[in-house]
């Protein structure tokens, strides 16, 4: 690891999961998955824009294969601050926030679900004035 981003935390089916995001040495962010008890553990691989992303984005398909899902990067992205990863009925949704070329700080969200993928959205982070 050559820079840590962000820890997060979700509770579900009497365990903790916990999502690492690191910069890695290969120039690569990362989010990787750690499960109290499993020893099934997945990782995103956030790549920049302009890469081909992964068709499935769900993780299970990283736990089975050992392989990372690849998730595209926005195109003004510029710094990343954090990820979360949340369970839902319809699958997990990554949130990235991250500093955007001309400084704004934004929050986008990431479903798994291929239909799901049409009703992403996206958060701006303003100062309260």
């Amino acid at each position: 690891m050559k820079e840590f981003v962000s820890l997060s935390y979700d509770y579900r089916d009497g365990s903790t999961k916990k999502d690492v995001t690191f910069l890695a040495d290969d120039g690569y962010y990362y989010t990787q998955e750690f499960k109290d008890a499993s020893p099934l553990e997945g990782i995103i691989r956030w790549i920049p824009y302009g890469q081909d992303e992964s068709f499935w984005r769900s993780r299970s398909i990283s736990r089975w294969t050992g392989t990372p899902v690849n998730l595209k990067l926005p195109e003004d992205f510029k710094e990343m601050l954090g990820v979360s990863v949340t369970k839902s009925s319809n699958g997990s949704t990554k949130m990235l926030t991250y500093r955007s070329n001309d400084g704004m700080i934004l929050s986008k969200e990431y479903r798994d679900g291929v239909i799901d993928r049409n009703f992403e959205g996206w958060l701006e982070v303003k100062r309260a004035d």
